[in-house]
């Protein structure tokens, strides 16, 4: 570690939403959100499995339904149709381990 970082591990439990983003082969996933929950686990469960079903996210325009999936301990992913295609966003719960400098 260089001199003068920091490193705090609090224990502190977020939320993180990410989604695809760009068009064509430029296609990505980006980190669009990430709610602090404090340092209740389950407190930051619920709220993923709530974000899961109800989060809007940025595309498609015009949402016609969704599937939701519970890929894993603290993971959904959320495959939601669209008029032409579908897309979809990933729910995953995350202990916040370290910050560094």
């Amino acid at each position: 570690m260089r001199e003068g970082a920091r490193v705090d591990v609090d224990g502190r439990w977020a939320v993180l939403i990410e989604e695809q983003g760009g068009s064509g082969e430029g296609r990505d996933w980006r980190l669009t959100e990430v709610r602090d929950v404090g340092h209740d686990r389950d407190g930051a469960v619920r709220l993923a499995e709530t974000l899961a079903r109800e989060y809007a996210p940025k595309h498609p325009w015009a949402p016609r339904g969704r599937a939701v999936y519970r890929a894993g301990e603290g993971v959904w992913l959320v495959v939601v149709a669209g008029a032409t295609r579908s897309f979809h966003f990933r729910v995953t719960v995350a202990e916040h381990v370290a910050t560094l400098d």
